[in-house]
């Protein structure tokens, strides 16, 4: 009897699971359609951070895949609260064990998940962005013009992007790893050495592969590491 209830339980969060999957997909899947259709107006905002605002494309397709890709970034980005939600739902039934778990958690990791996403997203395109490309650029000399494709150029833009919108999402889940009781503000601290280790190798891994663009996310890292100690003895204090 016992194996069977696990097995029914087993069953029930696996079609939960597959449902939000559907769900989250097809979130994405519409607004990338809406963006397609603004899909010029996509491409000149990305855009804001070249000087020029000059892109050329070299293969005959390489611009509507483009366009495709831009939309779907559009559409992770817009349903990125959406997916936050889907995901902690999930992750609910496992939460809900803890003593420490109540709804106003869920809402918290909810709100400032969504809200630190969108600050790493925003800081990445209109802060680092613009300064780091012009860094790359005047470091090339004189004699080399910079001409990007559209293609090379999206794909770094989307990369970059989510990739700071994913790593600002840091501290919330520190706070609510130590809220559950998981984690300590005492661990995070004496961990420090290996953190700051860790993400230098982890802006290695994410980054392209040279040490100026790595730079530019191991710093945010190591404060983002910062932030998530202390928002660890806050949620230890309540």
């Amino acid at each position: 009897m016992a194996n069977s209830n696990l097995f029914q339980e087993l069953l029930d969060r696996t079609e939960d699971l597959r449902g939000r999957l559907i769900r989250s997909f097809a979130a994405i899947i519409l607004v990338g359609i809406a963006a397609y259709v603004f899909r010029d107006r996509v491409l000149e905002f990305i855009q804001r951070p070249l000087v020029d605002k000059e892109l050329i494309f070299i293969h005959p397709t390489e611009a509507f895949f483009t366009y495709i890709k831009l939309s779907l970034f559009v559409g992770v980005l817009v349903s990125a609260p959406y997916l936050l939600y889907q995901i902690i739902q999930t992750a609910t039934p496992f939460l809900s064990k803890s003593e420490r778990f109540s709804k106003g958690f869920v809402w918290a990791l909810f709100g400032f998940g969504s809200l630190f996403f969108y600050s790493g997203a925003a800081f990445a395109l209109l802060g680092v962005m613009p300064f780091a490309l012009d860094f790359l650029k005047g470091i090339s000399g004189e004699s080399l013009r910079a001409t990007f494709t559209v293609g090379n150029y999206a794909s770094f833009i989307m990369a970059f992007t989510l990739i700071f919108g994913f790593v600002f999402e840091m501290p919330v889940i520190s706070f609510g790893l130590a809220r559950l009781g998981l984690i300590t503000r005492k661990t995070l601290t004496s961990q420090w050495r290996i953190a700051l280790i860790s993400a230098a190798i982890l802006a290695a891994i994410l980054t392209p592969p040279d040490p100026i663009t790595q730079m530019f996310l191991w710093g945010p890292l190591l404060i983002l590491y910062g932030l998530s100690i202390v928002l660890a003895g806050i949620a230890e204090s309540r």
